[in-house]
């Protein structure tokens, strides 16, 4: 295959933009056997005009859906398309798995089918095209994904509880090391087995411990016993008055 090259020169900004995105993912799958990647419409209709929605394949081992007894069914191939809005980079791209892809980040049905959630609206901003499609083989191989149930909130709710309920449990999926093909269950898994590897899932619960009780100050307030008033006896005058009437600060 013969090296992409682009004329700078003669493009305008959004295509100069544009075709140097094209050059970094062409040299990304030439360096990379796992990805491939098509061209599917271009800015204009012009040959040499910079592509603005991609296919990329993905060869890599990934979950395409799950069977009835709850098991990962596994797929090697997986397409992803990106499209370029008109008003990239200041606009985020699009991203949506062509192929059904099981994952608690990707829509699984319904009007959004295949939208892949993976926090790239800075992607185009602060990085690359070819890093997004790094950041999305992440995200197949499940080295990267959100199946909590707290903000920014999984894509796909269902997968999300398949993951946190059973694939965690069993070892199918940890957040360390991603997919472990190894710990699928060759059927049903017993209730009470699955039930035990739940509860070791859990955190353990933390106790707080009892807060130190205050520390005492420097100074102290201590009441003076007063004197008894002897009627027959005259007061001397104090030649150093006690301006806090019957009260002593002592000092330690």
């Amino acid at each position: 295959m013969n090296a992409l090259g682009y004329d700078l020169t003669k493009l305008n900004p959004r295509e100069k933009r544009l075709a140097k995105e094209h050059l970094a993912i062409d040299e990304l799958c030439r360096n990379n056997t796992f990805i491939e990647y098509k061209v599917v419409e271009r800015e204009e209709l012009l040959r040499g005009s910079p592509p603005k929605v991609y296919q990329i394949l993905y060869h890599l081992t990934s979950i395409v859906n799950i069977d009835d007894n709850r098991n990962p069914i596994i797929g090697n191939k997986h397409t992803v398309e990106i499209r370029l809005p008109k008003h990239y980079p200041v606009e985020a791209v699009s991203c949506y798995a062509v192929t059904d892809i099981w994952h608690p980040n990707i829509k699984w049905d319904g009007k959004y089918k295949g939208r892949i959630c993976g926090n790239i609206k800075d992607f185009g901003k602060t990085y690359s095209l070819d890093m997004l499609i790094l950041r999305i083989a992440q995200i197949l191989q499940f080295k990267n994904y959100l199946a909590e149930n707290v903000p920014p909130y999984p894509e796909e709710e269902k997968a999300a509880k398949w993951v946190r309920e059973y694939a965690e449990p069993l070892g199918i999926l940890d957040k360390f090391n991603g997919f472990n093909e190894a710990n699928i269950p060759s059927g049903s898994v017993d209730p009470s087995l699955l039930s035990q590897a739940q509860e070791a899932q859990k955190p353990a619960e933390v106790i707080a411990p009892k807060p130190a009780p205050p520390k005492k100050s420097g100074i102290s307030i201590r009441k003076k016993e007063g004197k008894r008033h002897d009627p027959n006896k005259q007061d001397k005058p104090s030649t150093h008055p006690n301006l806090f009437s019957g009260i002593k600060i002592k000092r330690k």
